[in-house]
């Protein structure tokens, strides 16, 4: 025997109203998805880099804090502006700049911030939100996660540099570093 529940017209509109509800409060800015939660009080006001979260860095949040942070070469290019306030509004993908020259230090606070057992990947683009979202091998597409084993949820951009070289020998050097880890955070080194 198979059993029906109806559901009146008016439980459906309240189920919906609901989600409804929930689905806004995850879009709020203080909710949204893979960025860090807003911590206790950060570093002093007007400061460039976001506020820590136990030492390590949470990332920005508006242009003016990135653009103090980009180099003035990176700042010249004619993309640089529209790309990365397309990014600071884009729910899965934060951006986290270095506030100085230490950039590997940078990264290691990055992936020392993500939570234990958190499985990450370490790439270069030129256009982030097209290698997420629009690319062939893009991150949120079904052929990456069968790939790599593992559904991305979300992009962290650590670095900009107008030499794509430059970028392509720190990727390197990331990956050789974190070899063991890759695609798997089992606990970096600080």
């Amino acid at each position: 025997m198979v059993r029906i529940q109806r559901l009146s017209l008016g439980a459906i509109h309240d189920e919906l109203q609901e989600r409804l509800q929930r689905k806004a409060k995850l879009q709020e800015p203080s909710q949204k998805a893979f960025k860090a939660p807003d911590p206790a009080p950060g570093p002093a006001a007007g400061s460039a880099a976001g506020p820590s979260v136990s030492g390590h860095p949470v990332g920005q949040r508006t242009w003016e804090a990135v653009r103090a942070l980009l180099p003035e070469k990176v700042l010249r290019l004619e993309r640089c502006k529209p790309m990365f306030e397309d990014l600071l509004a884009d729910l899965r993908i934060s951006v986290w700049l270095p506030k100085d020259t230490h950039i590997v230090q940078h990264v290691k606070q990055v992936a020392n911030s993500l939570l234990p057992g958190m499985r990450f990947k370490i790439g270069v683009t030129v256009d982030p939100n097209w290698r997420y979202y629009e690319a062939g091998y893009a991150y949120c597409k079904n052929t990456s996660h069968e790939r790599d084993g593992v559904r991305y949820e979300g992009m962290i951009v650590v670095y900009a540099h107008p030499v794509r070289d430059v970028v392509c020998a720190f990727e390197t050097s990331l990956i050789t570093q974190y070899r063991a880890d890759f695609l798997f955070k089992k606990g970096l080194p600080t």
